[in-house]
C-alpha cells in the first residue's frame, strides 16, 4: 500500500494521522514516514485533540485543589519525565495501584495501566508537552534529584496535601517511628525551614552522601496525624499504616501532642 503514491495521497485527504495508518498497516511509523519522504506527502500528527487518552493538560497549571497539591507532592516522588519531554511516567509496585487509578481519576485521564517487570510494577504515561513544561516550572524535571524545589504554594492547607503526597511517595509509617528520605539538598533545608516557621520544630535528621534521612518519633507523630487527618486522596496502604499505628500509640498510652499551624 505504502509503495502505491495515489493510496497515500487518499489517506492524506481523507485527514488520516501518521498514528492511524501505521496501525491499520501494522508497521512502525518510520516506516510510514519513509514512505512520506519519498512520495512528498504528509499525514497529520497526533496532537492533543486526536489522542486516545484525552486528559486535563492544565491540571498542574495552578495547585489550588487538594488533589492538584497531593499528585504534584506524589510525582516529586515518584514521577518521572521521559527523554523527549513529552511524557510523564509514574512507576510504583503493584501493591500500590490504586493511586495510579485515582491519578486517572483526578487528571480526566483513561491512561492504560501497564505491567513491568514480570508483573510486580504498575506503570503509567501521561503524554503532554503543556503538562509536562508546567511540571517543569514547578521543578520536576527530566533529573529532578538535582533540580527539585520546595514549591510556593498558595497556603498552609496545600502544603499539608503536598506533603502527604510527599510522603507517600517516599515516607515509612512504622510501628515506633515514621521517616522520610529527601534526595534533593535544596528541598531539604526548605522542608525543614517551614516546620520551624509553621510549627516551631525541626525533627531528627541524618545527612547521607545523595539523601537526607528524617525520623519523627512517636511523641512527635503529631506530624502525621496534621498530614492524613481529614483528607480525600491518599495511597491506601500508607494510610491504612497511619490508622493502625496512630491506634496503636494512643493504646500504649503514650502522648502525643496535637500541634497546628502557627499561621
Amino acid at each position: 500500500m505504502l509503495n502505491n503514491k495515489e493510496w497515500l495521497n487518499e489517506q492524506v485527504k481523507q485527514g488520516k494521522t501518521l498514528a492511524q495508518v501505521s496501525k491499520e498497516l501494522n508497521v512502525t511509523k518510520r516506516t510510514v514516514q519513509n514512505w512520506e519522504k519519498k512520495h512528498q506527502l504528509k499525514l497529520k500528527r497526533d496532537t492533543p485533540n486526536t489522542r486516545k487518552n484525552k486528559f486535563n493538560e492544565n491540571f498542574f497549571s495552578v495547585i489550588d485543589t487538594e488533589e492538584k497539591a497531593y499528585i504534584l507532592g506524589f510525582i516529586m516522588a515518584d514521577g518521572c519525565i521521559g527523554s523527549n519531554r513529552r511524557t510523564l511516567d509514574i512507576k510504583i509496585a503493584v501493591k500500590d495501584i490504586d493511586i495510579l487509578h485515582k491519578i486517572n481519576k483526578a487528571t480526566e485521564s483513561i491512561a492504560e495501566i501497564k505491567d513491568r517487570e514480570n508483573g510486580r510494577y504498575k506503570t503509567m504515561s501521561l503524554c503532554s508537552k503543556k503538562m509536562v513544561a508546567d511540571l517543569e516550572k514547578w521543578s520536576v524535571t527530566r533529573k529532578k534529584s538535582a533540580t527539585l524545589k520546595f514549591p510556593e504554594l498558595k497556603n498552609v492547607e496545600m502544603y499539608r496535601h503536598f506533603l502527604r503526597g510527599i510522603f507517600d511517595g517516599d515516607g515509612h509509617i512504622g510501628k515506633r517511628q515514621c521517616a522520610l528520605i529527601v534526595g534533593s539538598s535544596t528541598f531539604f533545608k526548605s522542608f525543614m525551614s517551614f516546620l520551624d516557621e509553621q510549627f516551631s520544630y525541626k525533627p531528627w535528621y541524618s545527612d547521607h552522601t545523595n539523601y537526607f534521612h528524617l525520623q519523627f518519633s512517636r511523641k512527635d507523630s503529631w506530624f502525621i496525624k496534621w498530614l492524613y487527618t481529614d483528607c480525600s486522596i491518599y495511597l491506601d496502604r500508607k494510610y491504612k499504616s497511619f490508622k493502625d499505628n496512630w491506634e496503636a500509640y494512643r493504646t500504649k498510652g503514650t502522648e502525643v501532642e496535637d500541634k497546628k499551624p502557627l499561621r
